[in-house]
């Protein structure tokens, strides 16, 4: 198992006592037994003597329960304020800390006294935490109302934008089919401009054309008695075969 160390008891407190202070509360331990000291019945592994029997019953007397783990942690913390106390009384009343110690010093004292009301005046820290979370409970249904309230809004503008396009479309004159072919005239481009007259006519280049002078009266036909008449006439000059 490359990477990964085998680690002995002691070795193995100041690893879980670090991990449990990081938040991380359950482990997994394995025991290593050689392959020599295998046997069926497991002996050399269940022996009380072994490094994993041994850890697991210092681990149980150390406190990794939630109410010894956090009697540890509190006197990790006496210590650490105790450190910080006597640091703090041999510096300049009058000097100076960076704003993010203070903050996290402020914060620390803040989380301690909220821990420290909890077990000692447990009606009252319920009561604000009920607070607290009645409060997220507000913001919550808050944001969930503003959520609806942005939807439907958005509803009522695609409805209003449908109600629009319909408008339009009443607007334009549908073609009526032709009721002899049932063809639906054309009515794109020009063809639209020229058939709908509510749209300006397009400008379309006119050919020349002429005119003519219809008369009432009756035009004279003169006849040439010199041309000959086709047979189809009722003339004889003209020869009479299938080819003529």
């Amino acid at each position: 198992m490359p990477g990964v160390n085998r680690q002995s008891v002691d070795v193995l407190m100041e690893t879980i006592a670090k991990d449990m202070e990081n938040g991380i509360s359950s482990h997994m331990l394995f025991g290593v037994v050689d392959s020599h000291e295998k046997d069926p019945l497991a002996s050399k592994a269940s022996d009380l003597e072994m490094p994993l029997q041994i850890a697991v019953s210092k681990l149980k007397e150390d406190g990794h329960t939630d109410v010894a783990s956090a009697i540890r942690k509190c006197k990790t913390t006496i210590e650490d304020a105790s450190q910080l106390l006597s640091k703090l009384q041999g510096m300049d009343p009058e000097g100076g800390l960076p704003s993010w110690w203070n903050s996290k010093l402020a914060i620390a004292a803040n989380s301690m006294n909220k821990l420290r009301d909890y077990l000692l005046v447990p009606s009252v820290t319920r009561e604000d935490f009920d607070d607290i979370n009645r409060q997220r409970g507000m913001k919550h249904q808050g944001a969930e109302d503003k959520t609806k309230d942005t939807i439907q809004d958005l509803k009522n503008q695609i409805q209003m934008l449908k109600l629009e396009l319909e408008n339009e479309k009443n607007k334009t004159v549908k073609p009526e089919p032709n009721p002899d072919t049932g063809e639906v005239p054309l009515r794109t481009g020009i063809a639209q401009a020229m058939l709908d007259k509510t749209t300006p006519q397009p400008k379309v280049q006119k050919t020349n054309t002429k005119k003519f002078i219809k008369s009432l009266g009756k035009s004279e036909i003169k006849v040439n008695p010199e041309m000959d008449i086709g047979v189809f006439s009722g003339g004889r000059k003209m020869p009479n075969g299938n080819l003529h």
